[in-house]
């Protein structure tokens, strides 16, 4: 049974994909500097600051737009998301809190949907439920789905969101010749199982 494999250790990242990265860091500090209120700046360096594994920074970046920008949805959001990088869930969990009371009832609908972790049945009955008692469903969801009842905050529903932002960030990446749009496809698999962190190429088939 292939499940009962090992899991086959990451290769080290090439010295040359750090380089690029660092670089556009370094770009989006200097747009950023010049316009904290830029969105698409902000998003950006927030995302490549968390990619490189620098997540305090990614926070005061964060930090320095919802600043900037008071009444963006996504201030709240991306330090959220940086707080969850490095590992307070509490407070990522507070400015969560903030940023979906920002988002448009539909966005936030999105945001907050568990229907693509739900087996097929439940799921259809989910979908069913009137606004009332789908909220009645959700509350009990991520109640159950707590890993550490006797932490503050719910880790797993701040993964969750987490990822739903991985979405929002990556389906906004500009693309080179050639390479797959950031579809339906990869957001569902992302909810489900978490960012994608690594790819190869098998051949032979």
């Amino acid at each position: 049974d292939d499940d009962d494999r090992p899991e086959r250790p990451r290769p080290p990242e090439r010295g040359e994909i750090r380089s690029a990265r660092h670089a556009a860091i370094q770009a989006l500090r200097a747009a950023f500097a010049a316009d904290p209120a830029d969105s698409t700046v902000a998003a950006r360096l927030v995302r490549y600051l968390v990619e490189d594994k620098r997540p305090v920074e990614a926070a005061a970046a964060a930090r320095t737009f919802a600043w900037a920008a008071p009444d963006a949805a996504l201030g709240p959001l991306l330090v959220a998301f940086a707080l969850h990088a490095a590992g307070d869930d509490e407070a990522a969990e507070r400015e969560f809190a903030r940023g979906l009371e920002r988002l448009d009832p539909r966005e936030r609908t999105r945001a907050e949907r568990i229907d693509l972790l739900l087996r097929a049945r439940e799921r259809s009955l989910f979908r069913s439920l009137p606004a009332d008692e789908r909220d009645a469903y959700l509350d009990a969801f991520w109640r159950l789905a707590d890993p550490l009842w006797l932490t503050p905050a719910n880790e797993a529903r701040t993964e969750h969101l987490a990822r739903h932002l991985w979405n929002r960030l990556l389906a906004a990446a500009p693309r080179v010749h050639g390479m797959t749009p950031w579809g339906e496809d990869m957001a569902e698999l992302t909810i489900r199982y978490g960012v994608p962190v690594d790819r190869e190429r098998i051949s032979g088939f």
